[in-house]
């Protein structure tokens, strides 16, 4: 099976998914991770709090702890928006890798990178046969997210 989780930031896949990813390559699956932004950042006072370098080397060092085969976009951090570009790229990937399972950013997500992947997600991987969103992280939302699938990681 060909497995593909996306992600806005490096460390969202990881958090969300990564167990799962872990159990489905020991298992012997091709698994790919698309992590859509450069995930360098700055606090509000414009001092830089991550490099895109220092993102990108630890999600490199996680995917390939992990097994995962990184592919890594050059979106802005906080700045994706649902358009062509993000939809095309990740349907690219989709039918580049022939991808029979999709994990995906929760929609409900109130950080603008994670909707806007998740939306980008939901559109063009509409013909995927599975589709499966996750929860990175805990912010407070409106919208409560409904876990119905679960993947026994255990020993992972």
């Amino acid at each position: 099976m060909n497995i593909l989780a996306i992600g806005a930031h490096f460390d969202d896949v990881e958090l969300g998914c990564g167990g799962a990813l872990a159990r489905h390559v020991d298992e012997g699956d091709s698994v790919f991770a698309y992590v859509a932004t450069v995930s360098g950042y700055t606090n509000i006072n414009n001092q830089i709090v991550r490099t895109k370098e220092d993102a990108s080397l630890e999600g490199k060092q996680a995917m390939q702890i992990l097994g995962v085969n990184l592919i890594a976009g050059n979106f802005s951090t906080l700045g994706v928006e649902f358009n062509e570009e993000i939809n095309s790229e990740i349907l690219r990937i989709v039918e580049n890798e022939k991808i029979d399972l999709v994990y995906a950013p929760w929609v409900g997500d109130i950080h603008h990178d994670h909707q806007t992947v998740a939306r980008a997600a939901l559109h063009s991987c509409r013909h995927v046969p599975r589709f499966l969103m996750y929860r990175s992280n805990w912010y407070h939302s409106p919208n409560y997210f409904h876990e119905n699938y679960y993947v026994d990681i255990t020993s992972y």
